[in-house]
């Protein structure tokens, strides 16, 4: 059988290609729109992904938190070279967060070092008049 002949203009594609094969004046069929609660993806996926999952998380967010934490400590180290101390309590502060900061690294793991480093914070809680 032969095609019908076109008219100027026409076209033999359907009318609907030109948008992915949906037409624009159709209705979306029930149960193909969008849904009101998205699925848990992490609910069909094997135990041991879902552990993965949350390892990643768990990394992620503690990568944000010591990222703030090291801006934290950028911005109170700025602050306190800004000026000199201006008396014995506010040097005392400073010298007691350095200890803190080395308490941290593995050049303070000496148990002595430990000692010493606890028994220069109590002093320096002692001679300030701040008992903690």
């Amino acid at each position: 059988m032969k095609s019908p002949a076109l008219s100027r203009g026409e076209s033999r594609r359907a009318p609907h290609a030109d948008h992915g094969g949906i037409r624009a004046n159709k209705t979306v069929p029930k149960g193909f729109g969008m849904a009101e609660k998205p699925d848990d993806l992490d609910q069909h996926r094997g135990m041991a992904a879902q552990k993965a999952t949350l390892l990643r998380r768990s990394e992620g967010a503690a990568r944000a938190d010591q990222k703030a934490l090291k801006t934290r400590q950028e911005e109170l180290e700025h602050f306190m070279l800004a000026k000199p101390a201006k008396n014995w309590p506010e040097a005392a502060e400073r010298a007691t967060y350095l200890l803190k900061l080395f308490a941290q690294s593995p050049t303070a793991d000496d148990p002595r070092r430990q000692k010493l480093i606890h028994s220069v914070l109590a002093d320096f809680d002692r001679l300030g008049g701040t008992e903690s």
